[in-house]
């Protein structure tokens, strides 16, 4: 009974459509359905998300003993440059974790960016400036900071020439299937 009331989901489906077996397949690029996300970019965007807050407290609990020791124009570069680098932080992480697990060219393009712009002159600032009197954990701390931004470096510049090379295989292939089609008079349907 309950065998003759089934049907199948393609058996509605037009006959006229081509199939891909018609496609000669030595013309065409394997592209698959790699996964592009960068590993061990991703790790070092998850070690140094959970090293930021630490990092923060850090030089929360130094800028009293610091600013007492301070001139002026110290003290305004140091409290300028901490507030500038806990904003930008946190949308460098954001904008990294968001490109590097969706493939966004463009978001990674704008984490790499803005890590070698922006971040890594001012955390180097903050390792290797002699005005500011740093403390031995604050240099520990700081250098581990580097560390992470380095790596971030390496690591985001890879995983956006990989992912910028797939994207142009991606165009480059559809593009000589859209041609192909066009020959075979099939210019409705593009093959991906």
């Amino acid at each position: 009974m309950f065998k003759s009331s089934r049907s199948h989901s393609t058996d509605n489906l037009p006959q006229n459509i081509p199939e891909h077996d018609n496609i000669p397949s030595k013309k065409y690029i394997k592209i698959g359905t790699h996964v592009l996300s960068n590993l061990p970019l991703q790790v070092s965007l998850y070690f140094n998300l959970i090293f930021f807050p630490f990092w923060c407290m850090v030089y929360l609990f130094m800028i009293p003993e610091k600013l007492e020791s301070l001139n002026t124009l110290y003290k305004f570069i140091l409290a300028l440059t901490l507030v500038v680098i806990n904003f930008i932080e946190a949308v460098r992480l954001y904008i990294g974790y968001k490109g590097n697990l969706r493939e966004k060219i463009a978001d990674l393009a704008g984490f790499w960016l803005i890590t070698f712009l922006l971040q890594s002159p001012l955390q180097t600032f903050l390792l290797f400036s002699a005005g500011l009197k740093t403390s031995l954990i604050e240099k520990i701390v700081q250098t581990i900071m580097c560390l992470f931004l380095l790596s971030q470096l390496l690591f985001g510049l890879i995983a956006l020439r990989n992912s910028s090379k797939h994207s142009t295989l991606m165009f480059h292939s559809s593009n000589v299937r859209l041609e192909d089609s066009e020959d075979n008079k099939h210019d409705y349907k593009l093959y991906l």
